[in-house]
């Protein structure tokens, strides 16, 4: 395994001074940013490439590859609708891929947002569409040099093209046959958001059916409501204990009313209606009594639809963008499924209001009818 740090770190210091540093500091590896060579590759001169190929062996580091690659750089683009455009960044990063090999390495990371972001008037499915094509006129010679393109999808503080690792998978997989020169790199700051969809998280499936659908497709959960919850059990309890996708503060049930939208992220999001509670969470969690609280309190948590798909991470806010002209809360909508089901005139009046989920109504329905037989 080798230990690497990318030499723009150091500024302006000398490479000779740089790569013994690093190589003090305990670094095996050297990832080289092009432009602290010199800002344009194709100037770099074969003596040049194997002078700091030749520095950083003497400090004792190999060197891996190359990051920042379009970095300080001028008319490249790797999402430009522009034909032309395309093909001299296509060029540019074939040249970088013989000057990767003739350093000695053997990667090069594609991160560089502001020569990737979308243009005014590019959708993303159409970046995709253009990146994929600049990245395979220059594989050729990606293989010819054996140097492999790493996609490095950033965070959305960053940019707002290849957020994911989802979003850059959907650029890798039409690429099945140059797939052994293009592959993905994982930042730690991008893997920390997701990308949410019509039906949920990508890659958080619903283990039962019965509980997902377009409706349910965010389940969301308060921080009020485990302060509350942990000053009945007398200890604390460990989050997410009702298997919520979205742990928030300051929207709790009786603030979040059932139409309310909400931006969260890139995300943009509906309120649909209140958690159908089950006892599940609270044994796996050693508290028997946390359905019956919850149903005590009014304290279910609640569900979001997805009307913009987006990106969510930690610390995301919760931006309110749209309030409903009801006063049905998700708290009102327990109180009338839990203690107020057998009163005919509530049960007509929610089924009047448009934003409440169909499948609840439904079973307040049921339930008014089972009441009354």
């Amino acid at each position: 395994m080798r230990f690497a740090i990318c030499n723009e770190l150091f500024q302006d210091w000398p490479f000779d001074k740089a790569f013994a540093f690093a190589r003090e500091c305990g670094y095996t590896g050297i990832e080289l940013a092009p432009f602290t060579i010199n800002s344009d590759a194709y100037a770099i001169s074969a003596n040049q490439r194997q002078e700091v190929r030749q520095q950083a062996h003497a400090a004792g580091l190999e060197v891996v590859g190359l990051h920042w690659l379009l970095a300080k750089t001028e008319g490249y683009y790797l999402t430009s609708p522009d034909v032309n455009v395309r093909s001299s960044t296509a060029e540019y990063l074939a040249e970088l891929a013989r000057l990767c090999a003739e350093v000695g390495g053997q990667i090069m990371v594609l991160g560089s947002p502001q020569q990737r972001n979308l243009l005014p008037g590019v959708t993303h499915e159409e970046a995709l569409k253009y990146a994929a094509d600049v990245i395979s006129r220059a594989a050729p010679t990606f293989a010819e040099h054996e140097v492999t393109l790493a996609l490095e999808p950033l965070g959305p503080a960053e940019g707002d093209f290849l957020r994911t690792a989802a979003s850059a998978a959907e650029l890798l997989l039409p690429a099945h046959h140059t797939r052994p020169w293009w592959q993905l790199t994982t930042d730690r700051g991008a893997m920390a958001w997701v990308r949410v969809e019509s039906l949920g998280f990508v890659g958080d499936e619903q283990h039962d059916p019965a509980h997902g659908g377009p409706s349910r497709a965010v389940h969301v959960f308060s921080t009020e409501h485990y302060g509350v919850f942990e000053a009945l059990a007398g200890r604390a309890i460990p989050r997410p204990v009702v298997g919520e996708n979205l742990t928030v503060s300051g929207f709790p049930d009786d603030v979040a009313h059932v139409g309310d939208v909400v931006r969260v992220g890139t995300a943009r999001l509906r309120v649909t209606m209140p958690t159908e509670r089950c006892g599940y969470p609270g044994r796996n969690a050693g508290l028997p009594k946390l359905l019956k609280w919850m149903i005590e309190e009014l304290r279910t948590g609640y569900y979001l639809s997805v009307l913009e798909p987006g990106e969510i991470g930690p610390g995301d806010a919760w931006v309110l963008e749209e309030r409903t002209n009801h006063d049905w809360t998700i708290e009102a909508l327990s109180r009338a499924m839990y203690r107020e089901v057998g009163d005919a005139a509530r049960v007509a009046e929610l089924e009047a209001v448009p934003e409440i989920a169909d499948e609840w109504k439904t079973r307040l329905r049921r339930l008014h009818e089972r009441g009354r037989s």
